[in-house]
């Protein structure tokens, strides 16, 4: 499903997401919904980095692929 290797996850094609928590998933929405769930599902173990820097990587992938007015959810999920 997902593994480590050195600084990088590794995820395979059996890893499976849901998608945007809130709503539907449009497909520029994809890769940032992809890497946040991945993110996370490497906290459950033992990554070595906090949920904080999870949170902002998805906001980088959000503006990255210019879904700007994702920055609300971002907030909602830093409650």
């Amino acid at each position: 499903m997902m593994e480590a290797r050195g600084d990088f996850l590794i995820l395979h094609r059996s890893f499976v997401w849901d998608g945007e928590s809130f709503g539907g998933t449009v497909k520029e929405e994809l890769l940032p919904s992809l890497l946040h769930d991945a993110l996370y599902f490497a906290l459950q173990g033992e990554a070595p980095f906090p949920r904080r820097e999870a949170d902002q990587a998805s906001l980088r992938a959000c503006r990255h692929a210019g879904l700007w007015h994702k920055y609300p959810a971002y907030l909602g999920v830093r409650i």
